[in-house]
């Protein structure tokens, strides 16, 4: 039992020092992926990009049917009870909700998106291009959730936001070497590029 405790407690600390080091850079590049938009984008299109991606988290959030915690429980009593099957199965099913409602989401955020913004300041391009950035997004945290609930830490951490962050600031560097300012759809696409 003693020696039970220990494997725990030790899968318990490599778990909290991956997350942590993985959230901490993830704050660094964060940092830094805004400050590269910041010089790639004008300042008008810097408020339609936050203002897209802050109405596409809600719709990517919605997407993911509140499955990336519901993932890693089941999954985890799946483990406990020795059917490893069984904790794939609710993976795939988890993955397959969340596409489809993502999917399903993404151009009814579209629609909206294209109703309600300025089609002077806001090309309709790059509103098409964050509706189909959203589906791989909500794809990408519960595939991140899923590691988790397989106890695999380090996996989870580095798949999920991280990744992403890391690809997309690695892309807005690239544009901003490349091409100093770009247009707003060019950046969407960044992100499109980063989420698939």
């Amino acid at each position: 039992m003693e020696r039970k405790l220990l494997t725990v407690g030790r899968r318990l600390r490599r778990g909290a020092w991956w997350t942590a080091a993985v959230r901490l850079a993830l704050l660094v590049l964060t940092l830094a992926a805004n400050i590269l938009l910041a010089r790639l984008l004008t300042p008008a299109d810097l408020g339609s990009y936050s203002l897209l991606f802050s109405a596409g988290a809600v719709v990517w959030t919605i997407g993911q049917l509140g499955l990336q915690g519901a993932v890693v429980k089941l999954m985890s009593e799946a483990l406990a009870a020795g059917a490893p099957g069984r904790a794939a199965s609710i993976a795939r099913r988890a993955l397959l909700l969340t596409a489809v409602a993502s999917t399903l989401l993404a151009p009814v955020f579209a629609g909206i998106a294209l109703a309600v913004m300025d089609r002077a300041s806001v090309p309709a391009v790059a509103i098409c291009i964050v509706a189909l950035a959203l589906p791989p997004i909500a794809l990408y945290v519960v595939a991140a959730e899923a590691f988790r609930g397989l106890h695999d830490y380090a996996a989870a951490s580095l798949q999920g936001p991280a990744l992403y962050v890391a690809l997309l600031t690695g892309l807005f560097g690239a544009l901003y070497v490349a091409q100093g300012r770009v247009p707003l759809a060019a950046a969407a696409g960044a992100c499109l590029t980063a989420a698939a």
